[in-house]
């Protein structure tokens, strides 16, 4: 019984140590991004694809933001940003899918997925930015602005290097 009440309080005290909690979110998160995947693949190019676009962006955007906190100017943040900013790009020209971006961005979405998956508190504290994004993708009120450019990276540059 003793054993029993730690436990609960334990798991009141964070709700992220449930271990089905975490079980179940990442196989919802599997499950969503097997969805997102095959679509991916799936759509045409030059195929009106918002939905898409949305879900996309709010994945790497996750991406993004948790590399962004956790290596800031790293190759992983850096490649995450890169890929959100031509989703946003798409975005703003109306969503016509390009497919010969399937490949990379897939490949971002998979480390993006990992990146929640391993830093799941970050991404819990990130996912605000991600749901406005996505919203905005679907709402069609997306401007590049909403995603910082390239003048994040120079902060994290040897003094040497900035310009």
């Amino acid at each position: 019984m003793r054993k029993t009440k730690r436990r609960q309080q334990a798991s009141r005290a964070n709700p992220h140590a449930n271990p089905v909690a975490i079980a179940m979110a990442a196989a919802r998160m599997r499950s969503h991004l097997r969805t997102v995947g095959i679509e991916l693949f799936m759509t045409g190019d030059g195929e009106q694809a918002t939905g898409l676009v949305s879900h996309l962006a709010w994945i790497i955007g996750m991406g993004a933001e948790i590399a962004a906190n956790l290596m800031p100017g790293n190759d992983v943040a850096k490649r995450q940003h890169m890929v959100l900013r031509n989703l946003v790009q798409i975005a703003t020209e109306g969503c016509t899918w390009r497919s010969s971006l399937a490949e990379p961005v897939w490949d971002a979405a998979l480390e993006a997925n990992r990146l929640l998956m391993a830093h799941p508190t970050i991404g819990l504290a990130v996912q605000a930015g991600a749901d406005s994004l996505a919203d905005s993708i679907r709402t069609g009120s997306v401007r590049m602005a909403d995603v910082a450019g390239a003048e994040i990276y120079r902060a994290t540059a040897p003094l040497e290097q900035r310009v």
